[in-house]
């Protein structure tokens, strides 16, 4: 099958361009993960139907999904949550365009992006919806990822995780999994708990009040286009 490059994303979509290219990554996780026939299995089939369901997840929007890897989830994401824009973030290049060619096939109105999610390429307060199984418990720098989950969700945005006991079922052999340092993220409050998975709301800031952008260092250098993969696709 040949994939045609869909055309690129219009001026007005709120993803901005960021980092710098071959600029190092502040916060890229701190060891690769491989892919498991069973886990893939699991989260297409179990995690994110039960996650959508218990939860009840918000559709419409714009839903992220860090550390989206090859892909695996974003479709049954989208298929759950129907959001209107799906966005997948990974710092693994092979996992970028096997992800982006998985939206491409299944005709989702998406893209997925070569960025760390330490400096995510999104604008302030522009996502409903945020994703993560488990990667800002192995990056480098947690405390500003869950600030930028923070920062990127609108008032009432969602954030679903893993919990510390799910990481540590999930790798008992990776050492000591700390609990996530949710003080740099205080709007980001407790909303449900279910043993593996937790969600947490983002209640209204003084930002998000006034409408004001955020202080925090913002990157706007433009990626190659062969690292930063859109996708206008059709409507489901």
């Amino acid at each position: 099958m040949t994939i045609t490059a869909a055309p690129r994303r219009p001026a007005d979509e709120p993803v901005s361009d960021r980092p710098a290219p071959g600029e190092p990554s502040e916060c890229a996780p701190s060891a690769a993960f491989a892919s498991r026939p069973w886990r893939n299995w699991m989260q297409r089939h179990l995690e994110v139907p039960i996650q959508a369901t218990l939860f009840r997840l918000p559709g419409g929007g714009r839903l992220v999904e860090l550390g989206c890897g090859r892909g695996i989830a974003l479709a049954p994401l989208a298929h759950r949550c129907r959001p209107d824009f799906l966005i997948g973030i990974d710092t693994d290049t092979d996992a970028v365009d096997i992800a982006s060619a998985t939206l491409t096939i299944a005709g989702l109105a998406g893209q997925v992006i070569l960025g760390d999610i330490c400096r995510l390429p999104l604008a302030d307060r522009s996502v409903r919806l945020v994703v993560d199984f488990g990667t800002c418990y192995h990056v480098d720098d947690p405390a500003a990822a869950i600030t930028e989950v923070e920062r990127v969700l609108e008032p009432g945005g969602i954030f679903v995780h893993e919990t510390l006991l799910a990481q540590r079922l999930a790798h008992p052999r990776r050492g000591a999994v700390v609990e996530l340092p949710w003080g740099a993220a205080p709007a980001l409050t407790i909303s449900q708990r279910a043993v593996l998975w937790s969600t947490r709301k983002k209640t209204p800031t003084n930002a998000d009040v006034g409408g004001h952008e955020t202080n925090r260092r913002r990157h706007t250098v433009a990626l190659p286009r062969n690292r930063h993969r859109d996708h206008s696709c059709r409507e489901r």
